[in-house]
């Protein structure tokens, strides 16, 4: 059956799951929410002021900005006990992110 669908033993793919599964919609929005997450924290300059501003805990926001940081291999934020500050690989995709994710707002609106 597998052949027939064309998906290799043991791979995800659309067609194995079926569209009743939401796998590869949760994968997106995950990885969406954590650049989301990341651009929320550095325009804030900190996680409790960020967390306050979009009524979520500030865990909610340190975890996935840390995976964020963990699956790209660089440093996006230096935390210190008062505030957060981008790194220059933070600077660099903020300045990527804020365009797109502004050209989607409007898109959708």
């Amino acid at each position: 059956m597998d052949e027939a669908l064309g998906a290799v033993k043991g791979k995800r793919t659309p067609e194995r799951l079926g569209y009743r599964s939401s796998y590869y919609g949760r994968t997106l929005m995950t990885r969406v929410g954590k650049l989301v997450a990341f651009l929320t924290v550095a325009a804030a300059r900190s996680f409790s002021r960020a967390a306050a501003r979009i009524r979520t805990s500030q865990s909610a926001l340190s975890h996935p900005v840390r995976r964020l940081e963990e699956r790209m291999g660089v440093r996006l934020l230096t935390r210190t006990t008062r505030n957060v500050v981008p790194t220059e690989a933070g600077e660099r995709l903020m300045e990527t992110l804020r365009p797109a994710l502004n050209d989607i707002r409007r898109r959708i609106e």
